[in-house]
């Protein structure tokens, strides 16, 4: 048996993987992002996490992550959510705009990341 997981804690397990990616709260990443996890960013690159827990962040310090366009999709143990990514400035002012696609699966008692992808959004 698995847990359903409702939007609202869709959108959290985003979040905290977002500011814990930008701290590089390696304990926490660790936790989240499943043993065979990948990611194809926004260059292209493929970053397993093994790379995500040996680099810092690959956000800045000093800017902010604003999350729109929630589309979230459930597959039995698995969750499919897409969205927008706004990185914004200390003014507030956009820096980029990231199209996101990450996928979610319950193993091992939780709900961890197996993959992810950016796509920049041309401004």
């Amino acid at each position: 048996m698995h847990r359903i997981m409702t939007d609202s804690a869709v959108v959290s397990f985003e979040t905290t993987w977002a500011t814990a990616a930008v701290a590089h709260d390696t304990a926490t990443l660790r936790c989240m992002l499943a043993n065979n996890f990948v990611d194809t960013n926004w260059q292209g690159m493929l970053r397993t996490r093994r790379d995500v827990l040996a680099n810092g962040p690959i956000t800045p310090p000093g800017l902010t992550q604003h999350f729109s366009e929630w589309r979230i999709d459930r597959f039995d143990n698995t969750v499919l959510v897409r969205g927008l990514n706004t990185i914004a400035g200390a003014d507030n002012k956009p820096v980029s705009t990231l199209r996101f696609t990450d996928v979610l699966r319950y193993l091992d008692g939780r709900w961890q990341a197996t993959a992810a992808q950016e796509t920049m959004v041309r401004q």
